[in-house]
Formats: C-alpha cells, sequence, structure tokens
C-alpha cells in the first residue's frame, strides 16, 4: 500500500511540475489560444494510450500554429519519436499525420530544452491553419517500435508528459516566441 501512495503521490507531484511549467511558459507567450499536457504513467506511454486534448475556437479570422510538445527524461532510450495525431473539427472531419520526431541530433544531444533529468521537446506541427469555430479535438498516439519488431514499444519508457500550445498566428508570437 505505501508503495502505492509514493507512485501517486510522484504522478501528483509531475501533474503538478507540468502544469506550472505550461503556465509559466503560456504566459511569457503571445498570441496563446489554448495550452494543455497529459502527465503519463512513471513507467512510460502504454502503447493503447491515446492522449486526447480539446480545445474550442471562437475566431475564425485568424490562422493558427499548432505546437506538439513532450516532455522525456535523459534516459529516454531512443533518438527519435514516432506519432501518429488525429484533429477532429466540428464538422466531423478528421486529418490525420503520421510524425516521425527528432529529440536528439546525430551526436546523440537532445534537442529540447530543460535542466536536470527532464528535457522539455516542442515541434511546430501545423502552421498558418485557418480553422472554424467551435470544439477541436486532438489525439496523439505514440507508435513507436524496437528494430525488426512488429508489436509496438510497451510502454515506452521515459515519456513524462504530452501536450501542445494553440496560437494565434500573428507576429507578436513570432517575436516571443
Amino acid at each position: 500500500m505505501a508503495g502505492k501512495e509514493g507512485h501517486s503521490r510522484q504522478n501528483k507531484l509531475k501533474y503538478i511540475a507540468g502544469f506550472l511549467m505550461l503556465a509559466l511558459t503560456s504566459a511569457c507567450s503571445e498570441g496563446v489560444v489554448s495550452a494543455d499536457m497529459t502527465v503519463l504513467p512513471a513507467e512510460g506511454w502504454p502503447i493503447k494510450r491515446v492522449v486526447q486534448h480539446a480545445f474550442d475556437v471562437q475566431d475564425t479570422t485568424q490562422t493558427y500554429d499548432l505546437e506538439l510538445i513532450v516532455r522525456h527524461r535523459q534516459d529516454y532510450p531512443y533518438s527519435n519519436l514516432l506519432l501518429v495525431t488525429q484533429w477532429l473539427t466540428p464538422d466531423g472531419a478528421t486529418q490525420t499525420d503520421s510524425l516521425a520526431l527528432d529529440v536528439a541530433d546525430a551526436q546523440g544531444r537532445w534537442l529540447g530544452k530543460g535542466k536536470g533529468a527532464s528535457i522539455t521537446t516542442k515541434w511546430l506541427i501545423k502552421e498558418n491553419q485557418p480553422l472554424e469555430a467551435g470544439k477541436h479535438v486532438l489525439r496523439i498516439r505514440h507508435v513507436m517500435r524496437q528494430l525488426g519488431a512488429l508489436e509496438g514499444l510497451d510502454p515506452l519508457p521515459a515519456v513524462d508528459a504530452v501536450g501542445y500550445t494553440l496560437f494565434n498566428n500573428t507576429d507578436e508570437k513570432e517575436a516571443n516566441h
């Protein structure tokens, strides 16, 4: 029982740290429309776990940029991250993308920023997108596999959180981001 309580406390602390990091990042960025992070289990990202974020868009006169955010630990054993995203729009359409994202360069240096055990990497995955008004849903799942394996990694180790930031596509955002 004490092990489960400690594990639960660790997850709560990760959630609070992630929320604070996101809040500080968002507070410094102009044009943020919506942002959220989902903290994953300490064991890693289960292959069947689809991270889902919903957000509302009101202003259809703007275009938007979507940034994907992943927080991983120093012991993440890969130089890339393979994801599938689905964007569900208010009219019922679904746009699916397969993403091959680098997290380290050819020398093994992390591309993201961070100190200590945690690295946060951001990728601009949608740029200058016109959006219709209403509720949008972003779904993210990993499709990582060992070389030559058919089955996906379950769980994907050392990934702590996955999230997004949706920006108004404005000149102010570009200057401050």
